[in-house]
């Protein structure tokens, strides 16, 4: 059996879904090789292998910046990790939606909102809700304005500068 978080799928031999192909020897190795099988239970659920790709790219991205292993994330690394989902804001408004949307879920927020942290199940939920966060784009600072530019578009805007047409 191999796991993928709650879900189990069984492997069962290669030949055991379909006939074996009438050219293939019975030593071809494909048809020794084990196969993963939809547990019942996925299909219950209505989960799909498409589904769990975004759940194993978020947690690849989550660890990556985890690295003091507390599975959890304050807002500067999480304004890092959204970055990596194309998501370019300031750490100070990634601050205040970490903390909006703890609120939202009944979680208690700090009065600093930068000590404020997420899981990686709150970190799920925030990247899919994150779009009703993006209403106030106001940036006071450089700081702000260059964390929350998408490279392209600083590289565009410099380039613009040092090389007028």
């Amino acid at each position: 059996e191999v796991a993928v978080g709650k879900l189990r799928f069984r492997q069962s031999p290669r030949g055991a879904a379909h006939s074996p192909s009438p050219w293939a020897s019975a030593t071809d190795a494909t048809e020794l090789m084990p196969r993963l099988v939809r547990p019942p239970s996925a299909r219950d659920l209505n989960v799909h292998e498409h589904d769990l790709l975004f759940l194993e790219l978020a947690r690849n991205t989550f660890s990556q910046f985890d690295t003091n292993k507390t599975y959890t994330l304050k807002p500067p690394d999480i304004r890092r990790v959204l970055a990596k989902f194309n998501i370019y804001i300031s750490t100070r408004w990634t601050a205040k939606v970490v903390c909006m949307y703890l609120r939202d879920n009944g979680k208690p927020t700090p009065p600093n909102e930068l000590e404020a942290e997420l899981t990686f199940s709150m970190f799920c939920g925030l990247l899919l809700d994150y779009d009703k966060y993006l209403l106030d784009t106001k940036r006071s600072t450089w700081l702000g304005w260059f964390q929350s530019t998408p490279p392209s578009t600083t590289v565009d805007i410099i380039s613009r500068v040092l090389w007028p047409s």
